[in-house]
């Protein structure tokens, strides 16, 4: 897939503003949750967060961009 957009000069500017926000975002998030029992907090934060996080910024993109069409 990526291969095909990369040589198809096809990347999209929105997306991949929403895919650097959600890499930071992930990476924001996962240094300052500690957990109570002292356990490994930064690791699974990181590598689950992006699952919950990127998904809810698409939603929020496709419904921002619903009500941005719908306007005009």
């Amino acid at each position: 897939m990526w291969a095909s957009v990369v040589v198809q000069n096809r990347i999209s500017p929105s997306l991949m503003r929403v895919y650097g926000m959600a890499l930071l975002l992930v990476m924001l998030f996962a240094f300052l949750y500690k957990p109570q029992d002292g356990s490994l907090g930064l690791l699974p934060a990181a590598f689950f967060g992006g699952n919950l996080l990127f998904p809810a910024m698409l939603c929020g993109w496709a419904i921002g961009d619903a009500l941005r069409l719908h306007r005009r």
